[in-house]
């Protein structure tokens, strides 16, 4: 059992080797290749450190360390995949030190007591542990939820609440392993079980990468164009821009794909493969704020109605609250509407201040 168990260890980490050397050759965005490695790097960590092999050797604290960062590079790969505006945040590098190092303590005073503490203090400490781990899957699983309906990739749309919960049931296994044989060793058969759950989501998504079923990752260029019935996209995109343009149905707060699709009489799937592949959006809000944000422009440079106040032009625009307006305008215009509307073109050609 043993051997068969190690066999699957290096099975998976050979895949998750060419794993990262198909990602870092392959067209998808930079963000999205650092954080994959970044992923499968953590998860080789894990698998290296629970191989006893290991223990003693000078290389096993530095495995450790990686080892650590198993779910926070979940959420950050979660993030890259799911966000379509994501971005790193440079206090996301204190907040993967803090949890290093958190959990490098917990090991230290678990493996070698660094603080004299009874056993109910030690198993504190082992709780901690999890909790943190816990969070981080609890908070990429959000993220997988977050704005599903608006996505308009759609591999990635059909794909994201599967393998995400593939992924979260690796992880949160071996947790409650780990968790239910808190001071044994687990069952192999147990063992086994996880090393061959693990390989299989890295087989998944190495098909995925290599093009067997590409689509929900980001390329660095949108495609464009859908060489299946170019007929009914331009019907369904004529539709489509009658709705947006003479009807201005995008001012209806609320608006989801979904309505839409019944607005139109088609089929939603087909409505988000053609506003993705013809129009070149990954994302319905993103679509929706193209529209809505060039009204808004529209309005600001309007001295008539100069006395409308930001939040009333976001409300009149379909927005529900004043912060995903700003967002999204500063986004599409590189400024804020209060400072668009100080620069705007006045009806002579000067700016108004």
């Amino acid at each position: 059992m043993e051997s068969l168990i190690d066999i699957f260890r290096f099975f998976t980490i050979s895949q998750l080797i060419v794993l990262v050397a198909a990602v870092f050759r392959s067209e998808i965005k930079r963000e999205q290749v650092w954080a994959t490695a970044f992923l499968c790097m953590s998860v080789m960590g894990y698998l290296l450190a629970d191989w006893e092999a290991t223990h003693e050797s000078i290389f096993f604290e530095p495995i450790l360390v990686v080892t650590f960062c198993v779910p926070f590079s979940f959420w950050i790969f979660s993030k890259t995949l799911f966000d379509d505006d994501f971005q790193f945040r440079r206090w996301w590098w204190g907040l993967l030190i803090g949890v290093i190092t958190t959990e490098y303590l917990i090991h230290l005073q678990c493996n070698h007591l660094l603080f004299p503490l009874t056993d109910e203090g030690n198993v504190i400490f082992q709780l901690l542990h999890y909790a943190i781990a816990f969070t981080f899957i609890v908070l990429a699983i959000v993220e997988a939820a977050r704005n599903r309906g608006d996505d308009l990739v759609l591999e990635r749309f059909r794909f994201r609440n599967i393998f995400l919960a593939l992924c979260a049931a690796a992880i949160a296994l071996t947790l409650l392993t780990e968790l239910a044989f808190l001071n044994t060793s687990p069952p192999l058969v147990l063992e086994l079980f996880q090393k061959v759950f693990i390989y299989t989501i890295g087989l998944l998504f190495a098909l995925q990468i290599l093009g067997v079923k590409a689509g929900f990752y980001k390329l660095k260029e949108t495609k464009t164009s859908s060489p299946t019935t170019p007929e009914l996209d331009q019907k369904m995109i004529k539709e489509l821009t009658r709705l947006m343009e003479d009807e201005e149905i995008y001012l209806t707060e609320g608006l989801s794909i979904r309505q839409l699709a019944e607005q139109m009489n088609v089929k939603e799937y087909k409505l988000r493969q053609t506003i993705n592949q013809q129009l070149g959006f990954a994302n319905f809000n993103a679509f929706l704020n193209t529209y809505r944000i060039q009204a808004a422009c529209d309005i600001l440079a309007d001295e008539q109605r100069k006395e409308l106040t930001i939040l009333e032009i976001a409300f009149q625009l379909g927005y529900n609250s004043l912060a995903p307006f700003n967002k999204s305008f500063k986004q599409i215009t590189g400024t804020t509407p209060s400072k668009w509307r100080k620069q705007a073109p006045a009806p002579d050609g000067s700016l108004t201040r």
